[in-house]
């Protein structure tokens, strides 16, 4: 290889294997060294697509690729980037239930309250993801770490697990301080529906 660009980096990302991912994600680093004019970040940073704004890092965050994650945190890929929707590396990992690579990228921050509530363009922190994805244990670690979660009368979380039928999801909720209230158990509501299913007990 004696040079990259974006749509080299994308073919690399999808490579079936991970070995061969960072095969590649290391040549391209060694290249951009040589011409003097780009730092690894560049290239371990660079948009894979410009529509959506995908970086490496979100890309195998969103596969589980543990090892390709590991070596492209350790050549300084940003964990904070955003995608197009404001999606950070933690929303994907945390949507798709990736709990190992969760912990690596919160392991990485020195200020982990800002980072696991970093919020989408939707007001959506990665608690909300790994809610929406029906992950029990990324949404205890989650919560265990001080993702912020409101206990209003919209009860945002628990309507996306009642209205997903993720019985094991509403229970961990019910039991950190989200409750039926009056809105939320209206006849037809998302609530009243799991209720009705047996999916949760109040």
């Amino acid at each position: 290889l004696d040079c990259w660009n974006t749509t080299c980096l994308e073919e690399a990302m999808g490579l079936p294997e991970e070995r061969d991912i960072v095969r590649v994600l290391r040549s391209f680093i060694l290249v951009a060294y040589k011409d003097q004019a780009e730092y690894p970040s560049h290239v371990v940073n660079a948009c894979l697509d410009n529509k959506r704004q995908f970086t490496p890092l979100m890309f195998a965050c969103s596969r589980g690729q543990r090892t390709v994650v590991t070596f492209l945190l350790e050549h300084r890929a940003v964990v904070d980037l955003q995608d197009a929707k404001g999606r950070s590396a933690l929303h994907f990992a945390a949507h798709r239930g990736h709990l190992d690579i969760v912990n690596m990228l919160l392991d990485r921050c020195d200020d982990i309250r800002t980072r696991i509530n970093q919020a989408d363009f939707q007001g959506e922190n990665a608690l909300v993801a790994a809610v929406k994805g029906g992950h029990l244990d990324v949404a205890q670690r989650l919560v265990a770490m001080g993702a912020h979660y409101k206990l209003d009368a919209d009860n945002t979380l628990l309507h996306i697990a009642c209205g997903a039928g993720y019985a094991h999801l509403i229970q961990f909720l019910f039991d950190i301080g989200f409750g039926p209230s009056a809105a939320a158990f209206t006849d037809g509501s998302a609530l009243h529906r799991a209720v009705v299913n047996e999916e949760v007990s109040c």
